[in-house]
């Protein structure tokens, strides 16, 4: 794989959105990781920043899951004026 595309690979989850998305769900950190195929101490790790940069893939599948846009997850959703 060439750097270009490992680079776009990745993106910066925002933890705080995913714990909120989650919470609003209803989806305890064990529920949502069976569904995404992690374990719980991961969603706790992404929830708190310990680990910020994640797959695109995985975005993707946490935002089907919690019912939410990918944007949302990683910050970048915008307001109408």
């Amino acid at each position: 794989m060439r750097m270009a595309e490992t680079a776009t690979r990745y993106v910066l989850l925002d933890g705080l959105a995913l714990r909120a998305a989650r919470t609003a769900a209803g989806y305890s950190q064990t529920q949502l990781g069976s569904r995404v195929g992690l374990a719980q101490p991961a969603v706790s790790d992404l929830e708190t920043r310990r680990v910020t940069r994640v797959d695109r893939a995985l975005v993707r599948d946490l935002a089907r899951v919690l019912r939410v846009s990918p944007d949302e997850l990683i910050g970048q959703t915008t307001t109408a004026a």
